[in-house]
């Protein structure tokens, strides 16, 4: 199977939550919420730190983990166990006596780091002041590495530039360059995955061997089978829902087609309006875990509603043929096969397929409006 962005992003986002909301908060932990939260350079704390807030700068001595959500983080003090950030942009200029991990736009590292880095992010700079005494896994954009990494080199990015020594191997998977600056010296080998050949600056060193491969381009037939699959997928949710359903869809078809055009309007300003409040929500901070409960709402809204189309679609077809909506197992097939027959059609067909996916959210909307109501 193929690996999406997208889906390396909310994976990836579910991991990090799951520190914040499996961790137990006991009585040996720090909690701070507000939308500045500073640590300042003559305070120590001796447990484990929460911190929520816009804007977050660590000062101080933090003795334990250290876990943060936030537009923008600093660290300025040091961190003598763990740190995790969830934010937009990272700076640390501390040290950290264990591993990092982070997931955010824009990530700085300026200082020390006992064990490992894994950072997903936009883009990463370690700079020459740094040095990471384990292991550096990256995932996303560009990353430039000055400082020196005791362990290896690893993950996916767009561009790399490695202008240090490496204590290990180099094993990336490199969209665009790979670059190895006149201060490189690596110990191990370097494998790396991309179309264009490395870069290697006179000065750089490779102890071990250096191994390139080329990425394949999926083939036809392979690309046919995945099509297959989540057409089959879709199929199987589809007919999950009508299950659950069967009573519920008669009405919500009509509702969704009746008038069309107005569903389409709803489910598009309904979807975006939900998704705004959520993000406001998110950033308000005493607002974050129903801005929370919203973005997942948003993401389930859209879900039901995609397995819903192709019921709605096959039951209007079967309007056009015999003048009566009909909702059944042939029909949602119908449904299935005209739907994502529309999404091979250049051009044209997403577009018409994202306004029928709107007009079943649209339709699930004003059947909530009514029920409220």
């Amino acid at each position: 199977m193929k690996s999406f962005p997208a889906t390396l992003f909310f994976g990836s986002t579910a991991i990090f939550l799951c520190l914040f909301i499996v961790t137990p908060v006991s009585a040996e932990t720090v909690v701070r919420a507000a939308g500045e939260v500073t640590v300042t350079a003559d305070q120590s704390i001796a447990e484990d730190f929460y911190a929520l807030g816009n804007t977050v700068t660590l000062s101080g001595t933090q003795e334990g983990d250290a876990y943060v959500v936030a537009g923008n983080t600093t660290l300025n003090g040091s961190v003598e166990a763990d740190l995790v950030v969830i934010g937009g942009g990272v700076n640390v200029h501390g040290k950290v006596g264990d591993d990092v991990r982070v997931l955010a736009g824009e990530v700085i590292i300026g200082e020390s780091i006992a064990g490992d880095l894994f950072v997903i992010a936009a883009s990463l700079k370690i700079l020459s002041t740094a040095s990471i005494g384990g292991d550096v896994f990256f995932f996303g954009g560009e990353a430039e590495i000055a400082g020196e990494v005791s362990g290896g080199v690893m993950g996916s990015y767009t561009t790399l530039r490695i202008d240090s020594p490496v204590g290990q191997d180099v094993d990336v998977t490199v969209t665009d360059t790979l670059t190895l600056g006149e201060n490189a010296a690596i110990t191990g080998n370097v494998s790396y995955e991309a179309a264009a050949e490395m870069v290697r600056a006179p000065g750089a060193s490779i102890g071990g061997d250096t191994i390139k491969s080329v990425p394949v381009l999926p083939e036809a037939e392979l690309d046919t089978r995945v099509l297959a699959i989540q057409f089959l997928m879709s199929l199987f949710g589809s007919l999950c829902v009508y299950l659950a359903l069967r009573r519920q869809l008669p009405a919500l078809v009509v509702v969704s087609t009746t008038p069309l055009v107005a569903r389409i309007g709803i489910g598009i300003l309904g979807t975006v309006a939900l998704l705004l409040l959520s993000i406001v929500l998110v950033v308000s901070v005493l607002g974050f875990w129903i801005g929370m409960f919203g973005l997942f709402a948003s993401l389930a809204l859209l879900v039901l509603g995609y397995l819903l189309t192709p019921i709605i679609v096959g039951a209007y077809l079967w309007q056009l043929w015999s003048n009566t909506p009909v909702v059944n197992t042939l029909s949602i097939l119908i449904g299935a096969v005209a739907f994502h027959a529309l999404l091979l059609v250049p051009l044209a067909g997403p577009v018409i397929a994202i306004a029928l996916l709107m007009m079943a959210v649209g339709g699930l909307l004003t059947l909530a409006y009514r029920f409220l109501r």
